[in-house]
């Protein structure tokens, strides 16, 4: 076939000028699995995304060419030909199509006439009622030929297809490299202009606070350290350890027609601790936080249902500088003889009986997940919502200027926002005057607990009739959140004696919501104190199909990436008139490390500094000596050459989508992974038919393969658990069936 199609495509030529004449020839998309032979992968054939799948030959001869017979290595689509023969016709590419329309054709006429093209991409997609989602999906390559494949069922893959032509071994896991990380982060940026129709800048996906996202987050040990001012980035104390620094807060948004991610270590961007037991702080809280690497998701159309859900414990939600949101219980309840942890009909207040322990920003811990039961002050202050910061004194101080509509401090498992405490005193009119919105509760006036007041009674489903300690000392008013009233039941009217109904919600609208939506208020005295119930109710208001994950499962395009992969930004420039000194600073990412060159032409850069390493924040700073004295002009730049070693657990790309992939013979696989791979057999013997799987398919030695099948009649598909003490180099695959039995020497390199 081949043969035929060269001569007669030769017939064509020797009938063509191609001093006048443009040709192009493209190939169809990709080989079928049948004829594909070793070392090639019959697995990435046809109806594929790997390159077997996608790739083809283009070839473009004629007058547009500059100088032909080379080969370029940009990645170019099919589709790229609308826009380059309209131009070749002299046809304006633009005016051929609606100013609303976007254009996905890219001119090739940069490459044809070897002249500088912009950044290029090449995207492809396989969809298919037929095809199931782990074979269908979208891949994105760049001009580095890397590339990132992204399936319908959540899992990627990523590869440098110019080292790794085979696609055999996923660049994504704990050991991908600082070039690799920074083009994956930027490919799934990229991936998501192509692939969605949802709303990329909808309040869930943009309010989040990032802006502290390349900064390591820290912690006060001690009293004494916050006296000193003295911060640390690592530390261990009971359950929390943190061994590197980590990167603060979210660090990645993705999203679906449905359904919002946030990528999180748990930690704020503000210096949290000390943590105390005792008001003396003389007793140390038993544990510190450290990185949770927590992927949370929220529906992004909440639904509120009839019959409402309990909150229970752990994250409930997320505050939007990535700290989790817990509800206002603190685990325990009375039993009726004595308090023990669990939940009943009297449910302890967090806020009051563990406020002792919270840090002057107003969090804790559980075990070392760091979170909010009440008001977070130390955001609060970071989104400007009426809280100030003293340093000397690591104080927030509620502010008492003109107020102004709060910002989203949160999000909850329901989809639902919560704000701060200030909002429109009218409901539904932006225009009415801003005022701190006024709790649906009361405490109540007791002696002895024989009743739960009717919201409890409601929302628990049991009669009001259940008996409580009797109020003293040791069970003082408010220590459980049975001890307050919601004022609906009391005679009062929603919306004109109190804002917030018994789930502390109301309907409203909002700065980014100006149609209107249902929301949680944060409650507050005057003076900032919290007033219960603090943040939320004791039930979601809407249904909260929201809540933790450990893998998304479906495909999601990325609204934001920061932490190790944050994109630098140039800074400014300051010159020292006395001294002719130039302070160059620019925005970073903590810890990295940085090479500085300079010129007075743009010709040639000179590297002036190396190794500078951004510390302290995320701020870079460089300071030439003298330079303003030799020059009158000059040009400066940064390059981030590499990262110092941080906490990677959850990070962009550093997390294998699924298990690992690898073929054999000639792949490769790491130590102590879990990895799928694809085994080429050839004969003699000769193969036993494809209906047949092996007995055992053993890798070096005694590593027994798991999940095993027959995706071809020349392929065995295994998984391998590799031990971290794996013997490393070329080892052997043996497969062996009731019959014949084949061994690969050297098949798989372990790492």
């Amino acid at each position: 076939m081949c043969e035929a199609l060269d001569t007669e495509v030769g017939r064509i030529l020797t009938h063509v000028n191609l001093a006048t004449t443009n040709v192009i020839f493209i190939g169809d998309n990709g080989t079928p699995a049948n004829v594909i032979q070793p070392p090639y992968n019959s697995s990435h054939s046809k109806e594929t995304l790997y390159d077997g799948g996608v790739r083809v030959p283009l070839i473009i001869a004629g007058p547009a060419v500059a100088s032909p017979n080379r080969t370029s290595t940009a990645p170019v689509q099919c589709v790229d030909l609308y826009a380059t023969i309209l131009e070749m016709a002299g046809i304006s590419v633009a005016a051929t199509q609606p100013t609303t329309n976007p254009l996905d054709s890219k001119s090739l006429m940069p490459i044809l006439q070897n002249t500088t093209d912009a950044t290029r991409y090449s995207f492809s997609q396989e969809f298919s009622s037929s095809l199931a989602t782990s074979v269908s999906g979208r891949t994105l390559v760049d001009a580095a030929g890397y590339k990132l494949i992204q399936f319908d069922d959540g899992r990627e893959e990523f590869y440098k297809t110019t080292t790794d032509t085979n696609e055999a071994t996923s660049l994504l896991g704990a050991t991908i490299s600082l070039t690799d990380q920074r083009a994956y982060a930027a490919l799934k940026l990229q991936i998501g202009n192509y692939v969605t129709d949802a709303n990329p800048s909808a309040a869930l996906l943009r309010s989040w606070f990032t802006a502290d996202s390349g900064e390591y987050a820290r912690i006060f040990q001690t009293q004494a350290a916050l006296t000193a001012g003295t911060s640390s980035t690592t530390w261990s104390r009971g359950s929390g350890v943190q061994s590197n620094p980590v990167y603060a807060g979210v660090h990645q948004v993705d999203y679906s027609a449905s359904w919002a991610y946030i990528h999180t270590s748990g930690l704020g961007s503000h210096i949290m601790g000390p943590w105390y037991l005792n008001a003396a702080k003389t007793t140390d809280f038993p544990n510190f936080p450290s990185n949770t690497a927590a992927t949370f998701r929220f529906p992004r159309t909440p639904t509120i249902p009839t019959t409402k859900t309990l909150f229970g414990l752990g994250s409930v939600g997320y505050f939007v500088d990535g700290i989790s949101l817990f509800d206002i219980r603190d685990g325990f309840y009375w039993n009726g003889t004595t308090e023990v942890s669990g939940t009943g009909s009297w449910n302890r207040d967090a806020y009051i009986n563990e406020g002792v322990t919270f840090d002057n920003a107003g969090a804790h811990q559980a075990g070392n997940n760091h979170h909010y039961h009440a008001s977070p002050k130390a955001l609060r202050h970071l989104l400007g919502d009426h809280v100030d910061y003293t340093a000397a004194t690591n104080l927030y101080p509620e502010r008492s200027d003109a107020p102004h509509h709060s910002p989203i401090l949160a999000w909850v498992r329901d989809g639902l926002p919560l704000y701060g405490p200030y909002g429109y005193g009218t409901a539904l009119d932006s225009a009415s005057p801003v005022r701190r919105m006024v709790s649906g509760y009361v405490l109540r006036n007791l002696t002895t607990r024989t009743t739960i007041p009717l919201w409890a009674s409601r929302e628990y489903g049991v009669s009001v009739n259940q008996t409580g300690p009797t109020v003293s000392t040791t069970y003082p008013l408010g220590r459980y959140l049975e001890d307050n009233d919601y004022r609906g039941d009391l005679g009062f009217t929603l919306g004109t004696d109190f804002d917030l109904n018994e789930y502390n919600v109301r309907y409203c609208v909002t700065p980014e919501f100006p149609g209107g939506t249902w929301a949680y208020f944060l409650c507050v005295a005057a003076d900032g104190t919290p007033v219960f119930p603090y943040q939320v109710g004791r039930s979601y208001y809407g249904s909260p199909t929201g809540g933790s994950v450990t893998t998304i499962d479906e495909p999601v395009a990325t609204a934001f990436l920061g932490g190790p992969v944050k994109e630098d930004a140039a800074g400014g420039v300051n010159v020292s008139t006395g001294t002719g000194d130039v302070t160059l600073s620019w925005s970073a990412v903590e810890g990295g490390i940085y090479t500085v060159e300079a010129t007075n032409t743009l010709a040639d850069w000179n590297p002036i500094a190396t190794g500078v390493v951004a510390t302290g924040d995320d701020v870079g700073t460089l300071i030439e000596t003298g330079a303003a004295n030799t020059t009158s002009k000059r040009f400066y730049r940064t390059t981030r050459t590499a990262l110092s070693t941080y906490d990677r657990t959850g990070f962009a790309g550093t997390t294998a989508s699924g298990n690992l992939t690898a073929i054999a013979p000639g792949g490769t696989a790491t130590r102590g992974t879990v990895v799928d791979v694809t085994i080429t057999l050839t004969g003699p013997p000769n193969v036993p038919p494809v209906n047949i799987l092996p007995n055992t398919v053993t890798l070096a030695g005694s590593i027994v393969g798991t999940s095993i099948s027959r995706p071809s009649a020349t392929q065995v598909k295994a998984t391998f658990a590799i031990p971290a003490g794996t013997a490393t180099g070329a080892q052997n695959i043996v497969v062996a069936f009731a019959g014949p039995s084949y061994t690969l020497t050297g098949a798989l390199t372990i790492q």
